[in-house]
């Protein structure tokens, strides 16, 4: 049952695989910081994503799907506190995002609260 509560996290990640191929990027803009990230995260290597998230982040502070994204390494690497954290800051700036509901969900979950 856990892995399924985790793997809905996976749609957030997805989301930021498919915005960022959206947009062209240059080197050390947000855009290219998020397809740093992608590439990390499919190489399992969750802490430097979360360095590059941690980075579009203070270019672009508004964008709640980077909080989510950011939320969701941490939920893969079993940090719920902060990723609780970053899964509220998405949903204020996004209160419509259902993405960020299921995941606060799934933290709250693993938190037991």
């Amino acid at each position: 049952m856990r892995s399924t509560r985790i793997g809905v996290l996976g749609m957030s990640l997805a989301t930021l695989f498919l915005t960022v191929s959206a947009h062209s990027s240059k080197p050390g803009d947000a855009v290219s910081l998020k397809e740093r990230a992608v590439r990390l995260l499919s190489e399992g290597q969750f802490a430097r994503a979360v360095e590059a998230l941690s980075r579009a982040i203070a270019l672009e502070p508004d964008r709640a799907l980077s909080y989510l994204s950011r939320g969701s390494v941490y939920c893969h690497m079993r940090e719920f506190p902060r990723a609780r954290s970053d899964i509220d800051r998405a949903i204020e700036l996004d209160p419509k995002n259902p993405e960020a509901y299921l995941a606060r969900g799934t933290v709250f979950d693993e938190l037991g609260d």
